[in-house]
């Protein structure tokens, strides 16, 4: 006669949660990408959307915030733009924005 183990419900559902927790937070973290860097600011990629913050980190700012996709940060000679790629309506483009984010017409 076979003998079987039981264990209690909430014993198989703690297990349950803890097996499948990490692939959870994996799925929820997003990292800094594609960094780069000026005298004064660094421009990177956070949940593919471009942002701009001083060279120590501090006064992060999300310069884009669209469906698409942003990659590749560049800073101008000067460092007062940022030129990034872009994926809106299914092609790549360029664009152009400055680093204090201020809106400017042509």
């Amino acid at each position: 006669m076979k003998t079987f183990l039981k264990i209690p419900s909430a014993t198989v559902f703690l297990l349950f949660m803890v097996a499948f927790s990490g692939h959870t937070l994996k799925a929820q973290t997003k990292l800094m990408q594609q960094p780069a860097l000026s005298d004064t600011h660094i421009a990177f990629i956070y949940a593919e959307d471009l942002w701009v913050a001083n060279r120590d980190g501090s006064h992060p700012i999300r310069l884009t915030i669209d469906e698409g996709i942003e990659s590749s940060p560049i800073f101008s000679p000067d460092g007062s733009m940022i030129a990034f790629n872009a994926q809106y309506d299914g092609n790549s483009d360029v664009f152009l924005v400055p680093v204090n984010g201020a809106y400017q017409s042509v």
